[in-house]
């Protein structure tokens, strides 16, 4: 009998399968809808492993068997089942999701409960730390943001990891749909984050066009210094990947098993500006008749500055 049957990767058509055999050279597989009996299911012959189950559903979940076929009529039991679950078909950038709406809603229990994210989103729900929808049904006073980021939006959704059991887990991962970025000459991922809480490891995002997934940005301290504190715009590049069908990882790693919340909002897979804008821009001085500041170039040598009272927009200002 083979055993440890596990799915190694999974596309919108396909699962790719690998066990342990019990000692043969060719096994059956078996898969259909959940509950289903393996001797009714749909039966294929493997003769070599790992091994692709093809034609499958989209955004279908399956429940899948595999046995030993050591000659005819010499059949070892049935190993499973697993679950597996298809991916998406790929859509199309420019791509923007700000989890508002049906698709994302926060649970309403205090602890232990499990809001629901979009179907095409994936999460590693099984474990004590997760992504979930917010605003959570309880807020933290010294941890996770105290709105959305955009605040004047009713709906007011955004994607958080929460605790949702004693445990020690400290690693909440969801992925995003897959995402075909061939209408974008030069892609770039653009989103923002809020991370607020002394219990913080850190943050990553990873990207994944079928090679597996390679990081694409980092964080390793905390961004704000208060729940109300602004969101932060953070832009990367994905040139790299134009043409590609991607995929992409969020990680949020707490530290201690404390209570951790950080959040994302308001995502784009979109064209990169032919002049992007600055970001982190930020006072280093005062004096009398004077301030001095600084930023992150967007990739410019030369900027203009606005300054004001009470400006309306920043074209209003002095430049």
């Amino acid at each position: 009998r083979p055993q440890n049957l596990r799915a190694l990767s999974n596309t919108s058509n396909q699962v790719r399968l690998d066990w342990l055999s019990g000692g043969a050279a060719q096994w059956q597989v078996s898969y259909g809808t959940p509950g289903f009996n393996p001797g009714s299911g749909t039966i294929l012959t493997a003769t070599n492993k790992p091994y692709s189950l093809n034609g499958l559903s989209s955004n279908t979940r399956y429940e899948v068997y595999v046995r030993d076929s050591c000659g005819p009529g010499d059949l070892s039991l049935w190993e499973g089942p697993i679950s597996v679950r298809t991916a998406c078909t790929a859509l199309r950038a420019p791509y923007s999701e700000d989890f508002d709406g049906n698709n994302f809603s926060a649970t309403s229990n205090f602890f232990g409960g499990l809001g629901t994210i979009g179907p095409c989103w994936r999460r590693n729900d099984t474990t004590g730390y997760i992504w979930d929808a917010g605003p959570p049904s309880f807020n933290f006073t010294n941890t996770g943001p105290t709105d959305d980021h955009t605040p004047n939006n009713s709906a007011g959704g955004y994607l958080v990891t929460i605790q949702r059991s004693f445990t020690s887990d400290d690693t909440a991962r969801i992925f995003s749909p897959q995402v075909e970025l061939s209408a974008l000459s030069v892609p770039r991922l653009r989103f923002y984050a809020h991370i607020y809480g002394n219990a913080f490891n850190y943050f990553e995002v990873a990207v994944d066009s079928g090679q597996g997934y390679h990081p694409l940005l980092s964080i390793n301290t905390t961004l704000q210094t208060s729940g109300s504190g602004p969101w932060r715009e953070f832009t990367t590049s994905l040139a790299n990947y134009a043409n590609d069908t991607i995929q992409l990882r969020f990680t949020g790693v707490r530290a201690n098993t404390g209570r951790m919340r950080m959040a994302i909002d308001d995502l784009y897979l979109e064209e990169t500006p032919s002049c992007p804008k600055p970001d982190s821009l930020r006072l280093l001085s005062t004096g009398t008749n004077a301030a001095s500041f600084n930023w992150t170039s967007g990739g410019a040598s030369n900027w203009q500055l606005s300054y004001g009272t009470n400006l309306s927009a920043p074209g209003n200002g002095t430049l």
